[in-house]
């Protein structure tokens, strides 16, 4: 049976020490009191959440049953709040990553959009320099991901207030995500119904123009059917979109788009006036994709490759090609949520940045390419 409560996780240290109500109190206390105040909530008068804190669910030392007993309450909850002050936790064995860096850091592999930081007063240096050495990694793992967590919240009260809002923008979230992610079981029905009656011509044009207004809707400039330019500050970057309009173990949907970076060189012409960089490619799937698919696409193995909610993003740090595979294209609303799930990965993972230095790169080399181009006579 479904559950009908939002299963929340509360993920931090528990002797450590925190100022609340101008005493010295401990973070299992003000876990205490969060998941009370969380579990009163209620909504048309049903309950609305279960929280999970360790204090009351697992034995207290430190056994591998603990570990994993955490582990799989992390993967398995809809919520995850981590409220870190620096301090990795405890581990199983010497050498490893504290318990709550493996906790954040299965949430984030589970599901980064049910993760939310909170961030406390950094505890001071450990005697212990095994546990000082964990500790560092946790922060710098923190430091490396780019979560949004908002202003330190230096006391209990604080700790508390910015957890109950982290939870509330999760739940609005979570209500939106259902809105815009239709159930797959429903492809069958409505829109996705509609085109999937349509030719391969006609869907692929739908899923380009599905990307293209997606993208026009969040500020970016349309060029024409297949290329659109977007914002990064000052920096713009050119996008070229395509669709494959069926599974890509069909060789005739995949022909129709083949290798199209191949043909970076002719849209030189295309940054220049822009004043742009690029091109990366946006390449809406109608099916799912798999890595091996994605290697036979960019035509070799040696790349960096990440799989995802929303579909595979592919960069090649030689010549600098970028591919991101949206999968489930099925029809325009899902086009759009699988669209803005990479613009939240590209944000969230810290990549946007990489991102537009490949984009930088790419640029050179295709002007490279087509000044060549130009010197060779044409037949």
């Amino acid at each position: 049976m479904t559950n009908k409560r939002l299963k929340i996780f509360i993920s931090s240290r528990n002797r450590d020490k925190i100022s609340f109500q101008n005493q010295d109190s401990t973070l299992s206390e003000i876990r205490a009191i969060l998941k009370s105040k969380l579990e009163a909530e209620k909504l048309f008068g049903r309950d609305l959440f279960e929280v999970w804190i360790n204090e009351e669910e697992t034995p207290r030392n430190a056994t591998g049953d603990a570990w994993e007993t955490c582990m799989s309450e992390v993967r398995s909850a809809d919520i995850v709040l981590c409220i870190s002050n620096g301090n990795a936790g405890w581990t199983k064995k010497s050498g490893d990553i504290g318990i709550c860096h493996a906790e954040l850091k299965t949430a984030l592999d589970s599901e980064p959009n049910k993760v939310r930081l909170v961030e406390t007063k950094i505890v001071g240096k450990d005697p212990d320099p095994a546990q000082e050495e964990r500790n560092k990694k946790f922060q710098q793992y923190i430091k490396e991901l780019n979560l949004f967590r908002g202003a330190e919240a230096p006391t209990g009260e604080e700790i508390i207030i910015r957890s109950l809002d982290a939870v509330k923008d999760v739940v609005v979230e979570i209500a939106h995500a259902g809105r815009l992610n239709p159930n797959k079981s429903a492809f069958f029905l409505g829109d996705s119904l509609k085109w999937s009656r349509m030719s391969y011509s006609q869907r692929k044009k739908a899923i380009e123009k599905s990307i293209l207004t997606s993208l026009d809707e969040k500020g970016g400039k349309i060029l024409d059917t297949n290329r659109a330019i977007i914002k990064k500050g000052k920096q713009k970057i050119l996008l070229k979109c395509q669709g494959i309009p069926d599974s890509l173990s069909v060789p005739e949907a995949k022909e129709l788009v083949g290798q199209p970076f191949l043909f970076d060189h002719e849209d030189f012409k295309i940054l220049d006036k822009q004043n742009a960089i690029g091109p990366i490619h946006l390449i809406g799937c109608h099916k799912s994709i798999t890595e091996s698919q994605a290697r036979k696409i960019l035509g070799f193995p040696n790349a960096m490759l990440v799989k995802a909610p929303f579909g595979i993003y592919v960069a090649d740090n030689v010549q600098m090609i970028q591919l991101i595979f949206l999968q489930d294209c099925r029809n325009e609303t899902e086009t759009t949520h699988v669209l803005q799930r990479f613009l939240d990965w590209l944000e969230r993972g810290g990549e946007i940045d990489y991102l537009y230095e490949r984009a930088e790169k790419r640029k050179k080399i295709i002007k490279a390419i087509n000044e060549v181009q130009e010197t060779i006579p044409t037949p």
